[in-house]
C-alpha cells in the first residue's frame, strides 16, 4: 500500500502550534502559544476556530491551561487539549470550559529529558477503541490511555530506530480505518527547505514503518507543529509554525505560517481502477482495497482483509475469519461465515455479522448493526446507532460521548454489556421510560447523557452489576 499527499487547501495563520479537525462541523481548531516574557514568565495561549477555507469562527482561552498544545477533537465536537506545562489531558467545550465528567487526567510521564523540557507533545484519540494516545517529545514513544488516565498497555510503542535522530516528535494522529499512526517530526531552529527531519511517517500499531512522506518542505512549508486526520474525507491537516528561535524568544513570521490540508491518496492492487470496482476473491487468504468509488468486494473463502476505501461500498466476507472495513461512505457489509471483524468507518453503514462470533464496530455515523447468529460483540461508536444482537450470547458495548444507541433484543440471562473508556457500573442509572412498556434508558449519572435505550425490557430492576463488565 502506498500513501501519497497532495495539498488541497492552505491558509495563513500566525504561530500555529497545533491543529484539530471537528467532525461535527468540518471546522478546524488552531492552538497558538506566544511566550510574551521570560522573566517574569508570561505565556499567552488561545485556541481559534476557523472554517476549512480559513474564515474565522470563534476563539477561547482557559486560565488554568498555560501551555496548551495538541488539540484533537472528539466525536462529540469537544476539543481534547494537552497542556505541556502540567502534562494534563483535558476535554473542553468549544468555548473553553471544562466538561463535567469529561476526560481529565495528568500524564505520569512528565519528562522524557528533564534538561530539554516537557516530554509529551503529540495527542490523538481513537473513537473505535476509545483510546487516547500521547507521545514523548524526545522519546520517541507512544503511550496509550483510557479516558481516566489508566495505561492500556504495560509498555509504550517505542519508535527508536524509525524516526530520525536529533529530531523532535511534533505531532501524532491516527487513521481509524487502519489503526495506523501518522507522526510528524521537525527540528528547532527552523529547518530550511529540503531538511529530512520535516517528514510524516506512517506507522502500524505494532511499530512497523510503512512509509515516509514529504511533510511539505518541497512545497515551501517549514517547521510542522501539529497534525490531525479527517477520516471522512481522508485528509491530513498539518500546522506549519515556521518560527525562528532565538533562546526563549520567538519571532513569528506570519507570511510563512500556514495551515495546509493534504489529501491522503491510497493506491494498492492492480485491479483497483480508482472508480467503481467489482472484486471477487479466491479460496485462499486475500487482501483487497477498493480505493475510490462505489465498490463491490467479495472475499469468498479464506481469512480475508477487505477494505472498501472511499465510496459507498458493498462487502461480502464469505467463508473464513475475515476483516471487513467500510472506510468512508455509506457501506453495506456482510461478514458471512466465520468469526469476523467488521468496521463501518465514517458514514451511515449497515453491518451484518451473520454466522460466527463476530466483532462489529459502527464507528462514525448513525449505523445499523446486527450480530445475527453467534456470540457477538457490538459497539456502535460515535452516532445514534440501531443495534441488534441476534441469536447467541451477545455483548453490547457502551461509552460516554458516543451517542444514544437503541438496543433491540437484549435478553437477560444471555446477553450482557461492556463498559468502555473507564465507565463503571456505579456511574449508571436506569429509567423505565413510557410507563410500564419501556424501553429502559441507561444514563451516565454525571451528565444525564443517555447511552442506550434498551427495548423489550420492562423492568429496570433486571439491570444488575452481574450484567456489566469493564474493559
Amino acid at each position: 500500500m502506498t500513501v501519497s499527499l497532495s495539498p488541497v487547501n492552505a491558509f495563513k495563520y500566525s504561530g500555529a502550534d497545533a491543529v484539530g479537525f471537528d467532525p461535527t462541523t468540518g471546522n478546524v481548531f488552531l492552538s497558538n502559544i506566544n511566550v510574551a516574557s521570560v522573566t517574569p514568565e508570561v505565556i499567552n495561549w488561545r485556541v481559534d476556530q476557523y472554517t476549512a477555507s480559513g474564515d474565522f469562527v470563534s476563539t477561547f482561552t482557559n486560565s488554568e491551561l498555560k501551555l496548551g498544545s495538541a488539540i484533537p477533537v472528539l466525536p462529540n465536537g469537544n476539543p481534547l487539549v494537552l497542556d505541556l506545562r502540567s502534562t494534563r489531558v483535558v476535554e473542553l467545550t468549544k468555548d473553553g470550559k471544562f466538561v463535567p465528567g469529561g476526560i481529565d487526567f495528568t500524564n505520569p510521564f512528565l519528562f522524557a529529558d528533564p534538561e530539554k523540557g516537557p516530554g509529551m507533545l503529540g495527542l490523538a484519540y481513537d473513537a473505535k477503541t476509545d483510546t487516547i494516545f500521547t507521545s514523548d517529545f524526545y522519546g520517541p514513544r507512544i503511550y496509550s490511555f483510557d479516558r481516566r488516565g489508566n495505561l492500556k498497555t504495560a509498555q509504550p510503542l517505542d519508535l527508536t530506530g524509525i524516526l530520525p535522530k536529533d529530531t523532535e516528535f511534533r505531532g501524532l494522529t491516527i487513521d481509524p480505518a487502519t489503526g495506523n499512526f501518522f507522526v510528524v517530526t521537525g527540528k528547532e531552529p527552523s529547518p530550511t527547505a529540503g531538511t529530512p527531519t520535516n517528514k510524516i511517517f506512517e506507522i502500524t500499531p505494532s511499530g512497523q514503518l510503512l512509509q515516509t512522506i514529504d511533510a511539505g518542505e518541497n512545497l515551501g512549508y517549514n517547521d510542522p507543529e501539529g497534525i490531525d486526520f479527517n477520516a471522512a474525507s481522508r485528509t491530513l491537516y498539518v500546522a506549519f509554525d515556521d518560527d525562528d528561535s532565538n533562546g526563549n524568544k520567538y519571532e513569528y513570521q506570519p507570511s510563512r505560517n500556514s495551515i495546509v490540508s493534504f489529501r491522503v491518496s491510497i493506491e494498492t492492487l492492480a485491479n483497483d481502477s480508482g472508480i467503481n470496482d467489482n472484486i471477487s476473491g479466491t479460496p485462499t487468504n486475500d487482501t483487497y482495497l477498493g480505493g475510490l468509488g462505489n465498490d463491490v468486494i467479495s472475499g469468498a473463502g479464506g481469512d480475508d482483509i477487505l477494505d472498501g476505501g472511499i465510496g459507498n461500498d458493498i462487502i461480502n466476507g464469505g467463508q473464513g475469519n475475515d476483516q471487513a472495513i467500510g472506510g468512508s461512505g455509506t457501506d453495506f457489509i456482510r461478514g458471512g461465515q466465520g468469526n469476523d471483524y467488521i468496521s463501518g468507518g465514517a458514514g451511515i453503514d449497515t453491518l451484518l455479522g451473520e454466522r460466527g462470533n463476530d466483532i462489529i464496530f459502527g464507528d462514525d455515523g448513525n449505523d445499523n448493526l446486527s450480530g445475527d447468529a453467534g456470540d457477538d460483540l457490538l459497539y456502535g461508536g460515535a452516532g445514534n446507532d440501531n443495534v441488534t444482537g441476534g441469536a447467541g450470547k451477545d455483548v453490547f458495548a457502551l461509552a460516554v460521548g458516543s451517542g444514544t444507541d437503541t438496543i433491540n433484543d437484549f435478553t437477560v440471562g444471555d446477553d450482557s454489556f461492556q463498559l468502555r473508556g473507564g465507565l463503571t457500573f456505579e456511574e449508571l442509572t436506569f429509567t423505565l421510560e413510557q410507563g410500564e412498556t419501556g424501553p429502559v434508558s441507561i444514563r451516565f449519572v454525571d451528565t444525564g447523557e443517555i447511552l442506550a435505550n434498551v427495548t423489550g425490557v420492562t423492568s429496570k430492576q433486571l439491570f444488575t452489576r452481574s450484567l456489566f463488565s469493564v474493559l
